[in-house]
């Protein structure tokens, strides 16, 4: 353009072009157009994320246990349920070093997701709108012979009068319409 400006002859032309840059900001694009392109790439990067984790999380269904990788299995589980989560707490891996456990890996798959998101709507019930946030932990970890997987939350304890059945089928704490009382009976039978 200043090329055009120096030659001389095309101030007609020179003013449209200073006209129309004035009218798209060019100061502005120059500005805020990388960091665009940078968020979108961080975006990508998580939609490659989230997709990877829903390819392992939906394995098939398998007539025969096999050995699975069961950090894995629950890193995926969270990558998949982070937005049952995301507003409400902030969630802490603390993986041990696990040999291949022998299972149904899709329903392990399951009943992470259940103890997951149960967790959240608990601690969601808890802290509400305030922007309050809960932590909590999901450690893995190998003890004598067995494999021991916790989910903390610093949500409610579920009432003495009901603990006794939080695992039947079809009891939910949760409100009409909220909850089907099948999460804690699938990861029951599962487990």
């Amino acid at each position: 353009m200043e090329v055009l400006a120096t030659a001389g002859g095309q101030d007609a032309l020179v003013s449209e072009i200073r006209a129309i840059e004035e009218d798209i900001d060019i100061a502005y694009l120059d500005a805020n157009v990388p960091g665009s392109f940078e968020s979108c790439q961080d975006g990508i990067s998580r939609i490659t994320t989230i997709v990877r984790a829903m390819k392992e999380f939906a394995h098939p269904d398998q007539t025969e246990m096999a050995p699975a990788d069961l950090n894995q299995a629950l890193q995926t589980t969270l990558a998949v349920a982070k937005n049952e989560y995301k507003y409400v707490a902030d969630v802490a891996t603390e993986f041990g070093d696990l040999p291949p456990v022998l299972c149904h890996v899709g329903d392990l798959n399951q009943v992470f997701l259940n103890l997951i998101v149960n967790a959240a709507h608990a601690i969601g019930d808890v802290v509400g709108q305030g922007g309050e946030r809960a932590r909590f932990a999901s450690p893995l970890a190998e003890k004598a012979t067995w494999r021991v997987s916790t989910l903390l939350t610093l949500g409610q304890e579920f009432p003495e009068a009901i603990r006794s059945r939080i695992f039947d089928p079809f009891f939910t704490t949760k409100g009409m319409g909220k909850g089907s009382g099948q999460g804690l009976a699938i990861a029951a039978l599962s487990s």
